[in-house]
Order: structure tokens, then sequence, then C-alpha cells
């Protein structure tokens, strides 16, 4: 698990442990789902990011049905839909770990600089034009 990661989000976002592993899994799962191939970039300089996916909830509330509406018309009104889509699932998530919109997109930056810090800048960037 990437503690040092987990550490730092919890001090600078004001989260718990369990929160900021469950939004960290949250935006992971985002990224993924987004990304393809290209996430790979991402997990390589998260050691667990898998255990961290599995820790993120299920979309929930209004925000994660807002996700699935907006999701079945993203085959419709294109790629931008999807991708909003996935923002609205994302929210919907971290509403029912605890998690406000301010928190998980402070979760979503913390992430990026640790993969700056680890010399992954491609990923990082990957990772902001997700979260922006």
């Amino acid at each position: 698990m990437v503690d040092e990661l987990i550490n730092k989000i919890t001090s600078k976002v004001g989260i718990t442990p369990e929160q900021a592993k469950m939004g960290l899994g949250i935006i992971l799962k985002f990224a993924k789902g987004q990304l393809g191939p290209k996430y790979d970039q991402i997990a390589q300089h998260i050691p667990g990011a898998d255990a961290l996916i599995a820790k993120a909830p299920a979309a929930g509330g209004a925000l994660g049905a807002l996700g699935g509406m907006m999701g079945g018309l993203g085959g419709m009104l294109g790629g931008n839909a999807g991708k909003l889509a996935g923002l609205a699932g994302l929210l919907g998530q971290a509403e029912k770990a605890g998690i406000n919109k301010d928190q998980l997109m402070g979760i979503g930056q913390q992430a990026a600089d640790y993969l700056k810090g680890k010399g992954g800048a491609g990923a990082a960037d990957l990772l902001k034009g997700l979260i922006k």
C-alpha cells in the first residue's frame, strides 16, 4: 500500500485514512475506466492500485443515479457526455464514502503531486486532465 500518499492525503485534505483510501480508489477506478491502457502509466507509480480500487464504494445516491442516466446517453451524445457521466458517478461514490467534492478534488491533486514526485510527470498530467 502507498502509506506515504495516504498520510499526505489525510493531512492535506483533512479526512481519515480509510476515506483517503476509498477516495483514491474512486479516482483510480475512474482513471482506469477513462484512460484504458494509458492508465498503466498511473498504476505503475502507485503500488497496490488494484487494492485501492477494490476499496471504492459503488456509485449511489442522487449523483450516482445521475451518472447512470448520463452514461446511458453517452453513446448518443459523444465522449464528453461519457466523461460527465463518470464524474457524476465519481461524486456519487464519494458521497457514499463521506467525501465531498472539494475533498475528492484534493485527493486527486495530492495523487497528481505524488505521481509527479515519483517521476511520473506524464501520469500526473493524465490524472489532472481527468479531475479538472
